[in-house]
């Protein structure tokens, strides 16, 4: 990485020990990094996430005030900031296995154990310059792939984003064409998301209804309709200028039945639980034009099939 161009990188470090920011930050301006902002809160951060176009986030996990780990499924869900695909390393003085479980699951880029020392930093940062993991979007991930391969999971398909950190350290684009290579990037991402959206619904209705069907529905029931009644409405948020518009009816009234089910747990009406499975299989073929239809419904049955073998385990994303 050319020293001259380290200047031209624009860095946001999130730490509440001042003594502890203000070593690492004079330790990276002294290797040629001069944009640095420093936060001692997570709202703050967060403001500034929202303000600039930041090239790589460096952050402490445990930052008072808004959740990083929240922030970072906010900014790869495009709902904070202007750029989803912003590499992002978290820092923790504690790895418990819960933290470090949420810091895989926010799609962040990577986790570092405290103390930190400037040749760590450079060198994740190189890491992400050089050999950044492709994105994976499932209904309710997007972010890098860390995921050991599955067969179910076999045309998961992994995304190059685009990496401004690479284009500054490497020279190689021009802002303008970055902006162009985020915005295609985006409406990539945003139809994988419907995709995977149509499947997560297919897979949520093979349980409730059967469990509906049987009188074993219960208080997890409530919530996979819950989860049914939020995918549903990202889908229908994320439909406006897409090639999809023409599934927004059909979001639509899933939606409407979904919440009549639950409005009517533990004793929904029959023709409602005939609707759900009829309007998921519509929404498969209508966000997947180009798949085969029947292999995506065996992927989507072997998923409900493995998930009812693991008793009392929350629906995984298909």
């Amino acid at each position: 990485m050319d020293l001259k161009r380290r200047r031209n990188i624009s860095m946001l470090y999130g730490e509440q020990q001042t003594s502890l920011s203000n070593t690492l930050r004079a330790a990276m301006m002294r290797e040629g990094f001069h944009d640095i902002r420093v936060f001692a809160d997570g709202d703050a951060l967060a403001e500034a996430v929202r303000m600039l176009d930041p090239d790589i986030i460096l952050t402490d996990v445990d930052l008072p005030g808004r959740d990083p780990c929240r922030m970072v499924k906010e900014i790869r869900e495009g709902r904070l900031g202007r750029n989803p695909f912003v590499p992002v390393i978290l820092t923790t003085w504690n790895p418990r296995e819960s933290l470090v479980q949420r810091v895989v699951d926010c799609g962040s880029d990577d986790l570092l154990i405290k103390p930190l020392s400037p040749n760590q930093i450079l060198m994740r940062i190189g890491q992400l310059v050089h050999r950044r993991k492709p994105f994976v979007v499932t209904s309710d991930y997007i972010g890098p792939d860390r995921r050991k391969a599955r067969e179910d999971e076999g045309d998961l398909p992994r995304l190059q984003v685009p990496n401004t950190l690479r284009a500054k350290a490497l020279g190689e684009t021009e802002p303008s064409e970055l902006d162009e290579t985020i915005e295609a990037a985006l409406k990539q991402i945003n139809e994988q998301r419907l995709k995977r959206h149509s499947l997560e619904i297919s897979f949520l209705v093979q349980i409730v209804v059967p469990a509906y069907r049987t009188g074993t529905a219960d208080a997890e029931t409530e919530d996979q309709l819950q989860r049914m009644l939020a995918v549903g409405e990202d889908a229908s948020r994320r439909l406006r200028g897409t090639r999809y518009e023409h599934v927004s009816e059909i979001c639509s009234t899933l939606s409407i039945v979904a919440e009549r089910v639950t409005r009517d747990h533990p004793t929904p009406s029959e023709k409602d639980l005939q609707l759900l499975p009829r309007l998921a299989e519509a929404m498969v073929i209508g966000f997947n034009p180009d798949q085969d239809i029947d292999r995506l419904a065996r992927q989507i049955t072997a998923s409900v099939k493995a998930y009812l073998k693991e008793s009392g385990r929350a629906a995984r994303a298909v």
